[in-house]
């Protein structure tokens, strides 16, 4: 706990707590053996920009599909944080995917960071987005990232498409407007709820 924070302080000056962080690209790879990628009409070297809210005031979860939700806790390596996708998923589950079970993960809002390492996650169990890269003491404008989309169907058969991103844009909240993806929840009202200070006029 205390190598986590003492790693927050270090790299404090370059981070907020509350911010849009935009990531800019182009899809490299593709598997799609779900369908979902054709569906949606992409192809190798299509442009990627995934708008990623990051809020280090509230720990990363995941929401289980009978209700419970886990809390991420930090430990010596790592350091959690609330994440979640504003815009720019370009696939989603096919037939209603294939994870309906209890256990199965209805929503991840979770990122960290450690000493060497910087990842989101969002989506669920049926959909995902996953971004990563160095550690953000390493960050600035046009720092390099990776990512993965993937969606299954009704058989367990996946849709995957990787992408390089580069960091383009580090905005303040409080000077952005919520803009929902088409394909993604984006912020939900029990989050809007619990903070009246960020609903936009």
């Amino acid at each position: 706990m205390l190598a986590c924070l003492a790693y927050l302080l270090c790299v404090g000056a370059i981070q907020t707590m509350l911010a849009y962080y935009t990531f800019e690209g182009s899809i490299d790879r593709i598997g799609d053996d779900a369908g979902a990628v054709a569906i949606a009409g992409l192809s190798v070297n299509d442009p990627i920009c995934y708008v990623f809210l990051i809020d280090r005031e509230r720990p990363g979860t995941r929401v289980i599909k009978d209700g419970s939700i886990f809390t991420y806790n930090d430990d010596v390596n790592r350091a959690y944080f609330f994440t979640d996708l504003i815009s720019g998923s370009r696939i989603r589950e096919v037939n209603g995917g294939s994870f309906k079970g209890p256990t199965s993960i209805v929503r991840f809002n979770r990122g960290f960071e450690s000493n060497s390492r910087f990842d989101l996650l969002t989506g669920s169990s049926d959909h995902f987005i996953n971004v990563w890269g160095a550690s953000m003491s390493e960050w600035g404008i046009g720092t390099p990232l990776k990512a993965i989309e993937g969606a299954y169907d009704k058989h367990k058969n996946s849709s995957i498409y990787l992408s390089h991103l580069s960091l383009t844009s580090i905005s303040d909240i409080n000077l952005v407007p919520v803009q929902r993806s088409s394909h993604h929840g984006g912020l939900d009202s029990a989050y809007l709820d619990d903070h009246p200070q960020r609903r936009y006029r």
